[in-house]
């Protein structure tokens, strides 16, 4: 399982590497595969806006829209074939998307048309975030941390000060973000990304961090989940009850949580 997303404590939706759409009415006790539309890759991020309307990017360019809350999924057109690993929107019109080689992906009109903003940079990227319409990060590889404060093509590379993969970024406002990747590096900003703080977790790789607030937030890495209270001062495990790798961790508030990863395992 690659990616999850929840609107509510109950309602939620996680994606599979093998094509897989599946949703929870309950939390994440049961969940029920959705099989109104068939992909040939690869699925890696879902994001949904509000109830109804949500968003998939997978691989070979794959970009799926609901309009109806999950019941039924539509492909949408894309100008590109590059595997696609992230997808965010700031609204129900405005949204990025990006992968391999480089690719940015952005749609003004909820999906119905999406133009590439790579300006030549091959690099891949994984992950993609925004905390309004103007203001976004994306990561990739050989410590890639690219930043936009126009919501439009102009992204300008900030310093990680690291040549390791970067896998996920999240950020709770404009100032305050997070990005965690290979050999348990975790970096954090206190200013947008003009100053990187550098740490490794010694957790191996560390696959996907999520925060509720500028203080308590989670990483996910295989078989441990990591939390702080300080902001990504100092970390404590907690017990995941399994050994496999995690993929993806989500929080609805500060109490309730899931985490998903390898052969479909979940925790609540």
């Amino acid at each position: 399982l690659h990616s999850m997303y929840f609107i509510n404590t109950n309602k939620g939706w996680t994606i599979s590497g093998c094509g897989d759409i599946m949703k929870t009415t309950d939390g994440g006790i049961n969940w029920t595969a959705i099989d109104t539309i068939k992909t040939t890759g690869g699925l890696n991020s879902v994001y949904f806006a509000d109830n109804n309307n949500g968003w998939i990017a997978g691989s070979e360019g794959v970009l799926l829209k609901t309009i109806d809350g999950g019941k039924n999924w539509i492909s949408q057109n894309n100008p590109t074939s590059e595997h696609l690993y992230s997808i965010a929107f700031a609204d129900t019109s405005t949204g990025w998307a990006v992968g391999w080689n480089g690719e940015i992906l952005k749609t003004t009109d909820g999906g119905e048309h999406w133009i590439s903003q790579r300006d030549g940079m091959l690099n891949w990227l994984t992950s993609i975030y925004f905390v309004d319409e103007t203001h976004g990060w994306a990561v990739g590889e050989k410590g890639l941390i690219l930043h936009t404060f126009d919501g439009r093509k102009n992204w300008i590379k900030q310093n990680s000060k690291t040549a390791e993969w970067l896998y996920d970024v999240y950020f709770t406002d404009k100032n305050n973000g997070w990005i965690v990747g290979n050999m348990g590096y975790i970096l954090k900003t206190e200013d947008g990304g003009v100053h990187w703080v550098q740490r490794n977790l010694g957790i191996g790789g560390a696959w996907s961090v999520f925060f509720t607030d500028a203080k308590t937030g989670w990483v996910v890495s295989t078989g441990r989940i990591l939390k702080t209270i300080d902001g990504g001062l100092n970390w404590s495990v907690q017990d995941s009850t399994i050994d496999q790798a995690l993929y993806s961790i989500y929080f609805y508030n500060s109490h309730i949580g899931w985490a998903a990863g390898t052969d479909r395992k979940s925790v609540v």
